[in-house]
């Protein structure tokens, strides 16, 4: 910058014999009644102090129990003189109030998490549903006491010509009322002894050799909160023992078409009601546990470390599939492979569609995401839904 100053600027500039500029004024005016800053401060009524800054005393912390039988003002009111010309500018710049430590009850905060992961290392209820069900069933229908509650897991089906298994999924009311999660199992619950006897898959040799062990009584019986645990072998003799034992002929109640377990026995043997189990169970499933809410909060931490995932994946990735992967390996990572449903990843006008399928497509060109997917965590399930922008993203 090129130039030269007006001769009155050099006749100024020539004064000027430093730069330190005039001395440090404090203009604040302490308050009335104290030193400004000072504890006593706050003792002044509030009302009374005149100074630009004033000192609001500490709201006194409630005590433990209510003596007061009136109410009576703290602090003798103020006047409110209404304005009717326009007034000069406050004095009052700043309202100072008095610090509080409080202690509180806790040593630290309440951590849901933990109290989720201490719930979830004993054993699902199953024996405490199996008594909500038939409280439920005698306070509808007045159900006798030698009834006894039969259901069959999920069976193994194979695909078409492969011996490979289709997807499993545990039927939800054997679950339920068993907390095994094992395919071709059966369990019976005996009203008047409060038993409940799970039936699992034999040891088969040939299987052994390609699949390895799979769970034997004795493990079962440590794992789930059931009174006694055979092979599917036993079925057969222990329900043929059970009605044996009975001085009338029991109801069995369970859910859908007579089993073939059942269908063996004498049909004169037993009575059987098809219609109650299920919708009472429904209806028992409606209010939740602590177990089971552990278990919703557990899919739904899963879920939502995946979302975390899949976001920050959105930058690096080229196409939807890319998306679900991330999505995929974070739950595997956490726990559970299984997804609670076909995961949503559609990019574009694709997440405009309700049911998104294909997942398939480049993300080029296109500015958000839509990610609908949750995990299958021991059969409860989570769903989020996620809406994220790819320019927010990077």
């Amino acid at each position: 910058m090129t130039g030269t100053f007006p001769p009155g600027v050099k006749a100024g500039i020539a004064k000027v014999k430093g730069t330190d500029g005039p001395p440090s004024t404090n203009q604040e005016a302490p308050a009335a009644g104290g030193a400004q800053g000072a504890q006593g401060d706050y003792a002044v009524t509030y009302t009374a102090q005149t100074g630009l800054i004033k000192y609001a005393p500490m709201q006194i912390p409630p005590g433990t129990k209510i003596t007061a039988n009136k109410m009576s003002p703290r602090y003798p009111t103020s006047s409110v003189p209404v304005a009717t010309t326009f007034l000069p500018t406050p004095k009052q710049t700043t309202t100072m109030t008095a610090s509080l430590t409080v202690k509180p009850a806790q040593s630290r905060p309440f951590n849901k998490m933990e109290q989720q992961d201490s719930i979830l290392k004993g054993k699902y209820p199953a024996k405490a549903h199996c008594a909500k069900v038939i409280s439920y069933l005698q306070s509808k229908h007045n159900i006798p006491k030698n009834a006894v509650l039969y259901l069959e897991g999920q069976k193994t089906h194979l695909l078409e010509d492969n011996d490979e298994p289709q997807l499993f999924r545990q039927r939800r009311s054997f679950f339920y009322l068993s907390g095994c999660a094992l395919p071709d199992c059966h369990l019976a619950y005996q009203v008047s002894t409060s038993t409940l006897t799970l039936f699992i898959p034999d040891l088969d040799p040939d299987s052994v050799i390609w699949s390895g062990l799979p769970l034997m009584p004795d493990e079962a019986l440590k794992k789930y909160d059931v009174d006694a645990c055979f092979p599917n072998s036993k079925l057969p003799s222990f329900l043929s023992d059970l009605v044996a034992k009975q001085d009338s002929k029991p109801t069995l109640y369970i859910k859908g078409d007579r089993p073939d377990a059942i269908s063996s026995l004498p049909p004169s043997s037993t009575n059987t009601n098809s219609s109650l189990l299920h919708p009472a169970i429904d209806e028992c499933r409606i209010t939740k546990d602590p177990y089971e809410i552990a278990l919703l909060r557990h899919a739904n931490a899963i879920s939502t470390t995946a979302h975390t995932a899949v976001l920050r994946a959105i930058p690096s990735s080229r196409h939807e599939q890319d998306l679900e992967a991330a999505f995929i390996a974070s739950c595997i990572r956490s726990g559970p492979a299984k997804q609670a449903y076909h995961g949503i990843f559609g990019s574009g006008e694709n997440a405009a569609t309700l049911h998104y399928q294909h997942n398939n497509q480049p993300l080029a060109g296109r500015k958000n995401v839509l990610v609908d997917a949750g995990a299958d965590g021991k059969t409860s399930i989570s769903a989020l839904t996620k809406s994220p922008s790819r320019d927010s993203s990077n």
